[in-house]
């Protein structure tokens, strides 16, 4: 069965896996059929113009935009150092107006001012969802009279609003006033919409003051972990619901980290990425007691710290990270320098990043000695993916050769990094010259683009 065989539902079922420039480029004008399908029968478009480039996102506005603004039900925007001016060129565009998204339903931006935001809103009248993360604080009666006004169809509210406070007085009093304007019979009754506020210090002398401003529960894929919390104020009581964030994704966590009462008692249980300095109490578990979704793990050590137990609570992650990929080193302890892997197993385990693996600041580099250990240790016999510092050239083929699961290599040869004659540039060409004559032909070579010192190597 191909795919033009599929009955319409199926295919429309099966667009919705697709982002909008996949689907026009991968179905539009292949037949009659799907040209029907896309232009007329699907009625889930999701506009996501983050990470873009702009001549992507010029080519959405002109060819896309005008054919499908009837059938598109979400919009992501975002201000960042990816997509700059962005929403405001979104805004502006002259082939269509915000208002003729007649069917839209969910807007998500990101980094965007009050007064563009107001103006954005305006237009946008049958918005169902709203999620926004700003960098400046509006107050509840400033939202509600909004949202009373030109949103009468909003029913799902998610913000972040991270700002600095003009003066770092009279804590308690800023916070109460922030809550009070989220007390109305609107907030807390008609919607039964929460907010949370934290004031964060990066020091203990309170030299830099921010507040985060949130709905609750947190929605949001990252949280802010490396700050003091001072002190925290809720419309809602913290009850089990609202101290779980499901939503975020990427964490830090260090040993200072989540000590204080207020976030202590938060839960991440939906991790892809999580960076664990080792050792760590036994509060670590309570704030992250799942890892079943953990694809990223990067381990580092803390100075001054007992370092006995390092091996077995990384292991005891590894055993509950069954969808673990990759796991990352760096700061490791002197003490176990040989072979910073020994004793650990894990099942899924499949890419080793070791080039950033230092002892007191000083990178390791593995010789033919620890290149040997690594390729018969059991992460490294089930390693397919490997980024790694070696002593020498001669370092790269014991790897390859004693590595048989192994097809991918990022590796630096620190006898590259000060060549005796000529250039790092020509020396990294002869360097890969060099490997193609002694790797099988089916191996591909190639210098690193972003790196002087990176050659990747496709081994099969």
């Amino acid at each position: 069965m191909n795919f033009t065989s599929l009955p319409n539902a199926i295919i429309l079922n099966l667009f919705e896996y697709f982002s909008l420039t996949e689907l026009f480029q991968y179905f539009s004008d292949l037949n009659s059929r799907l040209n029907k399908l896309l232009y007329y029968e699907f009625q889930k478009f999701h506009l996501d113009l983050r990470s873009l480039s702009k001549r992507e996102v010029n080519e959405i506005y002109q060819n896309y935009i005008p054919s499908i603004i009837n059938q598109n039900i979400s919009i992501h925007l975002s201000n960042d150092y990816a997509t700059p001016h962005q929403i405001q060129s979104f805004i502006s565009h002259d082939d269509y107006k915000l208002r003729q998204f007649l069917h839209l339903q969910s807007i998500s931006i990101s980094n965007l001012q009050w007064n563009m935001l107001e103006h954005l809103l305006k237009n946008l009248p049958n918005l169902y969802q709203l999620k926004c993360d700003l960098n400046v604080y509006i107050n509840g009666n400033e939202w509600e009279d909004i949202i009373k006004k030109f949103l009468p169809k909003l029913n799902i509210f998610q913000v972040r609003m991270r700002y600095t406070p003009t003066n770092n007085e009279n804590k308690e009093n800023q916070l109460n006033e922030i809550i009070n304007s989220y007390q109305s019979n609107f907030w807390i009754n008609e919607h039964q919409w929460f907010i949370r506020c934290h004031w964060y210090s990066i020091d203990a002398q309170e030299r830099f003051n921010f507040i985060d401003v949130f709905t609750v529960p947190y929605t949001f894929d990252s949280f802010e972990e490396h700050t003091i919390c001072l002190l925290a104020k809720s419309t809602v009581l913290y009850d089990n619901n609202y101290l779980q964030c499901p939503s975020v994704k990427r964490l830090n966590y260090r040993s200072s980290s989540f000590t204080d009462p207020i976030r202590s008692r938060l839960r991440f249980n939906n991790l892809e990425h999580l960076s664990v300095s080792l050792p760590f109490s036994e509060r670590f578990f309570f704030i992250v007691s799942k890892f079943d979704r953990l694809k990223t793990l990067f381990v580092y050590i803390e100075e001054n710290k007992n370092l006995n137990n390092i091996q077995s609570q990384l292991q005891l992650i590894l055993d509950q990270a069954s969808r673990l990929y990759s796991l990352v080193f760096s700061t490791w302890a002197r003490s176990d320098s040989d072979a910073p892997l020994t004793g650990l197993c894990s099942n899924s385990v499949r890419r080793l990043d070791l080039i950033r693996l230092n002892f007191n600041g000083q990178i390791y580099h593995f010789g033919e000695k620890e290149c040997i250990e690594l390729s018969r240790l059991p992460l490294g016999i089930q390693c397919e993916v490997l980024i790694i510092t070696v002593k020498n050239r001669k370092n790269i083929l014991h790897l390859i050769n004693n590595m048989k699961n192994l097809r991918s290599l990022y590796v630096h040869s620190i006898d590259h990094y000060w060549p005796k004659n000529g250039s790092v540039s020509s020396a990294m060409d002869e360097l890969v010259q060099w490997l193609y004559e002694q790797l099988p032909s089916t191996s591909t070579v190639t210098k690193s683009q972003i790196d002087s010192f990176g050659i990747h190597i496709w081994i099969r």
